[in-house]
């Protein structure tokens, strides 16, 4: 009995953590696809939009609302996190100075509302999560013997 819940348990570890994999994956899939499909305007920060969390003035969510054309002459708009430092963390006034800031704008040529302002930051947590999963899935299976519960 406790060999099969000690297999159960290494099983349900390893479908998690493939499931993390996938979901790294899926979370860069836009930035994958901005690369592969190379598109690039300059755009405008529009509008901005902070949401307070805990009725701290510096814990929120900072978005930017950002808009471009493309070469065949048509307006988009796309909102997204704003962009930041490494330890940035925005606050309503920061966050309200970006409004009116020229960007770079990348996105897919297929799919031109694909778009972000950050493809590097945006890829980079994705692929740390697939990698993630990944790295556990591995230990899993290669000490499958040795974990026990």
């Amino acid at each position: 009995m406790n060999n099969d819940l000690d297999t159960l348990l290494k099983l349900l570890m390893a479908v998690g953590s493939l499931v993390f994999f996938c979901g790294g994956i899926w979370a860069s899939r836009d930035w994958f696809l901005i690369l592969l499909r190379k598109g690039s305007a300059t755009g405008r920060v529009i509008d901005t939009r902070f949401i307070r969390k805990q009725g701290s003035d510096s814990d929120g969510e900072a978005y930017v609302l950002v808009s471009f054309e493309t070469p065949d002459q048509r307006m988009l708009r796309f909102e997204q996190a704003a962009p930041s430092g490494f330890f940035t963390v925005h606050s309503a006034q920061t966050v309200q100075s970006l409004k009116g800031r020229i960007v770079e704008v990348y996105y897919d040529q297929k799919k031109p509302k694909r778009a972000s302002i950050t493809p590097i930051r945006d890829g980079f947590w994705g692929i740390l999560m697939s990698l993630l999963g990944l790295l556990i899935f591995l230990a899993i299976t290669v000490a499958w013997g040795e974990i026990n519960f």
